[in-house]
């Protein structure tokens, strides 16, 4: 009589023992009772980085448009004012003058680099023999400049005051409503 009790109960007793060692049947640490982990918010980030290159790009595009128009270059110098004037709009005195340095320095670089590469390659015969490597440079630094004024330089980032914030929090048990003040 006595083994056939034990040979019952022992189902029952294993069923059991699954249960109680279920994930969710116990508590745990850092876990709700109805299941996943509660992660705290993340507070917000106290700096604000803002993107102003479209800016430059619209000065730069307006500078190419005026220059198509009439026909002439004389405007197409203007490109070397138009991203350092901006930044200097934005208090970036130090992008400005980068931006200044870029934009002058980097074409004029990729025109000797060009002019270099032709006369490396062949003897030129004459002065103007060079003249499409030493135009392809100068076209490449142009956008090499461009793009480090767009996408580098013209990024302004900024420490946002300090404030006050209502905060609400609901969990299945209490609900809490204050303030917060963020510095």
């Amino acid at each position: 009589m006595m083994s056939e009790w034990r040979r019952r109960s022992r189902p029952l007793g294993l069923g059991m023992g699954l249960l109680l060692a279920a994930p969710g049947a116990r508590a745990q640490p850092g876990r709700t009772p109805s299941g996943p982990a509660v992660t705290p918010v993340a507070e917000p980030s106290q700096t604000e980085t803002r993107f102003y290159g479209l800016e430059i790009f619209a000065a730069d595009a307006v500078l190419a448009a005026v220059s198509l128009g009439a026909g002439r270059a004389e405007p197409l110098l203007g490109l070397a004012l138009t991203g350092p004037v901006i930044h200097a709009m934005h208090d970036r005195w130090g992008a400005a003058g980068g931006s200044l340095v870029v934009r002058v320095a980097s074409p004029f670089a990729g025109l000797y680099v060009g002019a270099a590469i032709c006369e490396a390659r062949k003897e030129p015969d004459s002065f103007y023999e060079c003249t499409d490597a030493a135009l392809i440079g100068f076209a490449f630094g142009s956008v090499v400049a461009l793009g480090i004024d767009y996408f580098v330089l013209a990024r302004q980032t900024t420490v946002r005051p300090a404030r006050i914030q209502p905060t609400v929090t609901a969990t299945p048990t209490a609900t809490t409503a204050g303030l917060q003040f963020i510095f």
